[in-house]
């Protein structure tokens, strides 16, 4: 069953910043990206930095909010307001305190715990400060008692209640953001990017929890990535993004045989430890350019990756492909995905 879906979710950001910018010219930060996330389901998310993943998963808890599309999102066992005939919630239409219940069921975990744990405050308090505002606050004696036990779940002690942020590594930091998020029993844990600052084997620890937290709580997870091969590895599906726009979704166990947009197999060629000869530059018969920064306005058209794509031809400049699946479950936007094969 389906637990969370987006539907051609867009959004734009103004191109300029500052007290003197002008205002009209604007970078699709998030251009018609549509995906859904099952029960106890791994999605990922992936992409080079820059490429809208945060963005989409900001729109969807309502960060940002967006300027189209539709979040819906079916409670497991839990009130969020007026619900459609299929039992789902129209999260964009949530008022302030069913925005806030649902926030408790859908967590969201930051790429850096160094930036997002104040430390100034004890890990009893960080635990305890978005708890305290939830619709399941039980008082404080039997919310610390529930705080001591998330923390040894997580791999660590009780007695790091009263310690600071600053006192723990940058690993023992994220286990204390995922343990902040899993306070509240949520159906859908968001990771942004949780282990990309941390060393090698350090990844491989958070990742094994996540694995181990997502089978004993039968949780589904939005897991952010720019490194294709670790969420092959962590995730069921996975979609690929570039400049605000899905370019291919397939289950994870067939993408990195079966991928069919030169984007794709780019990224699987550029992945640490990879042949490069399997990439995209000897399937599509030529050299990916370099990475192009030059953000998508509104006046832009045609696809998105025509400037770097080897086989990108006057249709893919001036057209835009649609996202179409190629096989079951296998959807690309490429007008090339069969000369691709």
């Amino acid at each position: 069953m389906i637990l969370l879906e987006a539907r051609d979710l867009a959004k734009r950001f103004n191109l300029e910043a500052g007290f003197f910018a002008r205002f009209g010219k604007f970078v699709r930060a998030v251009n018609g990206v549509s995906l859904s996330i099952g029960e106890d389901e791994a999605y990922g998310l992936v992409g080079e930095s820059g490429c809208g993943k945060s963005t989409t998963a900001r729109l969807l808890v309502r960060m940002y909010e967006a300027d189209s599309g539709a979040v819906r999102f079916w409670p497991r066992g839990a009130e969020l307001g007026k619900m459609a005939d299929d039992g789902s919630v129209d999260v964009r239409a949530l008022g302030r305190r069913a925005l806030v219940a649902y926030r408790s069921r859908v967590k969201y975990v930051f790429q850096d715990p160094a930036r997002s744990l104040d430390p100034r405050m004890s890990v009893a308090d960080v635990l305890l400060s978005g708890y305290r505002w939830s619709p399941s606050w039980p008082g404080r004696a039997l919310a610390l008692a529930e705080a001591a036990a998330i923390l040894e779940e997580v791999g660590l002690s009780a007695s790091d209640l009263e310690r600071r942020p600053p006192e723990f590594s940058g690993g023992q930091r994220q286990r204390i953001s995922i343990a902040r998020a899993l306070l509240l029993r949520p159906d859908l844990l968001i990771c942004d990017e949780v282990v990309s600052a941390l060393d090698v084997s350090v990844q491989g620890q958070i990742l094994n929890l996540l694995i181990e937290t997502r089978r004993r709580r039968k949780l589904s997870i939005l897991f952010i990535a720019h490194d294709l091969k670790v969420a092959c590895y962590f995730c069921d599906r996975i979609g690929v993004m570039y400049k605000g726009e899905m370019m291919e979704e397939a289950p994870a166990r067939d993408l990195w045989k079966a991928a069919l947009h030169p984007y794709t197999r780019f990224l699987f060629a550029s992945a640490p430890g990879m042949d490069p000869s399997a990439g995209n530059d000897r399937a599509a018969g030529g050299a990916v350019t370099a990475a192009s920064h030059e953000p998508r306005t509104d006046a832009w058209e045609g696809c998105a990756y025509a400037a770097r794509c080897p086989l990108a031809d006057d249709r893919c400049r001036s057209q835009r492909p649609e996202f179409r699946e190629i096989a079951p479950a296998h959807r690309v936007r490429c007008h090339k995905a069969d000369a691709a094969e």
